[in-house]
């Protein structure tokens, strides 16, 4: 299933899989921030801190999962490496 810049598919434990096709573009991606830490900030917050990727301009985006739900995005272009939500 591909859908908002994500691919997901059913796996078999053991089985190898390969990816080919990716949109133009797509190998200029930056790479995913590393280290992410996520704590609860207060009763009803949780924060999120991770590395910061090397480049110009990187902006992060932040997606919420609930159960096996869409993601749904909470905040897109942030410039900084944490988020409180």
């Amino acid at each position: 299933i591909v859908s908002n810049n994500r691919i997901s598919f059913n796996t078999d434990k053991g089985g190898v899989y390969t990816i080919t096709g990716f949109p133009a573009g797509a190998e200029d991606a930056a790479d995913a921030p590393a280290n992410l830490i996520a704590y609860r900030a207060a009763d009803d917050q949780t924060g999120l801190t991770w590395d910061a990727v090397a480049g110009e301009d990187v902006t992060y985006n932040v997606y919420r999962q609930i159960n096996d739900g869409e993601f749904k995005p909470l905040a897109t272009g942030v410039n900084a490496t944490s988020y409180t939500d």
